[in-house]
């Protein structure tokens, strides 16, 4: 279940009234200019029902919709962790869109999205506050309130891996309310997972080193479907 709501989280369901326009418009610009990219991946999950050794890896990324992570034991990591495309939360009909101007961002670099969603089949509702960095054009942080199923934030760290072009150095999720909770999970491996205290559970940490961008990955990098 965490591995559906990371996914689903990752994927920032942003933009569209006033600004939302061009916003969507430039950030989806500035990733079209990655057209392929091999990065080193460190993961690191306290969260309750993931809790797993430090992982580390590369992240291969291929246009249209190739990836693949290379290193033992990974968890799947979704494309939008590293690379965000909005083009086709444009046509989601159960999403909505709202621009928010809080008085904590006045005179800063940052415009602020309530993205209002219903699921057509539960009826359930999430809103997720987005704040984007107007001057790097990159997600700086997202607000997620699923009422009792879900609250958390997730925090982001950018580095320039092209001229105006920003991709991930970090990506931080912290749980909170209900969703921090601990369950017992089951360790198949047996494998040691440091425990930590409240203070410092309940969180995922990617972190991406050494970008290589638009050098041109073999397909033969990418596994076909049912491959590991």
């Amino acid at each position: 279940m965490i591995n559906k709501v990371i996914i689903f989280l990752l994927i920032p369901f942003i933009l569209i009234a006033s600004e939302i326009p061009g916003a969507v418009e430039k950030l989806n610009q500035r990733m079209e200019a990655v057209q392929d990219a091999e990065v080193e991946i460190f993961v690191r999950s306290r969260l309750p029902e993931m809790l797993i050794p430090d992982r580390n890896g590369t992240l291969l990324f291929k246009r249209p919709d190739k990836i693949h992570l290379e290193g033992d034991g990974f968890m799947m990591i979704p494309q939008e962790a590293l690379l965000f495309d909005f083009s086709r939360l444009q046509e989601d009909s159960a999403v909505t869109f709202l621009q928010l101007n809080p008085d904590s961002l006045i005179g800063k670099a940052l415009l602020a999205i309530r993205v209002q969603r219903v699921d057509s089949y539960s009826n359930r509702h999430s809103n997720i506050d987005v704040l984007i960095d107007t001057l790097k054009w990159a997600v700086h942080e997202l607000s997620i309130d699923e009422g009792e199923r879900f609250k958390g934030k997730i925090f982001f760290q950018h580095t320039e891996v092209l001229p105006g072009v920003w991709l991930p150095r970090e990506v931080k999720m912290v749980l909170a309310g209900n969703a921090a909770k601990p369950k017992a999970v089951k360790n198949p491996r047996i494998q040691r997972v440091p425990r930590s205290n409240a203070a410092e559970s309940n969180y995922l940490l990617m972190k991406f080193t050494n970008y290589k961008v638009n050098k041109g990955i073999s397909d033969g990098r990418f596994p076909e479907a049912g491959e590991k």
